[in-house]
């Protein structure tokens, strides 16, 4: 005949189950925890408040199984903010606590690229200043307007640059979309 289990038995089947729940439970609190610090730390080195080498100190601190999850947060928070203003920083960290030969060819492209944009900014710019600027100087002179009390014309106000900047920028964001992919796929 088979064995009956006793109430004690399967009580403690039970508890035994719910343990190992709770402790899988705890440990991807524990882990979220970290990746929010991590996500945290990215913001703040974006605005400058926190160094590089804080960071790895502060991510090499967590526990050993959330170390790289959290360093794959923090490069992910960073990355998806780049622009062609903080390009250098964010690739600088990313060398610095990412250091294996894929990242820094990943880094190496990511670089020429933010080269090639902000030429590509500085040319439009010009075109802009060109074309837009000569226009306006134009009809400022035949209101009156002359001479040294116009030194240029900054079209930095004006619609078509910020069409223009948004456009590039929007094509930067779109190339790096590869860049943050390699870097964060490990």
């Amino acid at each position: 005949m088979e064995k009956m289990k006793s109430a004690l038995e399967i009580a403690m089947e039970k508890s035994e189950k719910l343990d190992k729940g709770n402790k899988k439970e705890l440990r991807e609190a524990e882990l979220q925890k970290y990746l929010k610090a991590a996500r945290v730390l990215g913001k703040s080195f974006l605005q400058g408040e926190t160094k590089k080498e804080a960071i790895k100190e502060s991510i090499m601190r967590y526990p050993e199984e959330s170390r790289d999850p959290a360093l794959y947060a923090f490069l992910k928070e960073i990355t998806s903010k780049m622009d062609l203003a903080n390009t250098p920083l964010v690739l600088q960290a990313v060398t610095f606590l990412k250091d294996d030969e894929k990242t820094r060819q990943a880094c190496i492209e990511a670089e020429k690229l933010h080269r090639q944009y902000t030429l590509k900014t500085k040319e439009r710019k010009a075109e802009l200043q060109e074309n837009i600027g000569t226009a306006m100087l134009k009809k400022l002179n035949k209101e009156g307007i002359g001479g040294s009390a116009l030194a240029g014309f900054n079209i930095k106000h004006l619609a078509q640059w910020n069409d223009a900047i948004e456009q590039l920028l929007a094509e930067y964001r779109e190339i790096l979309q590869g860049f943050r992919n390699e870097i964060i796929k490990g």
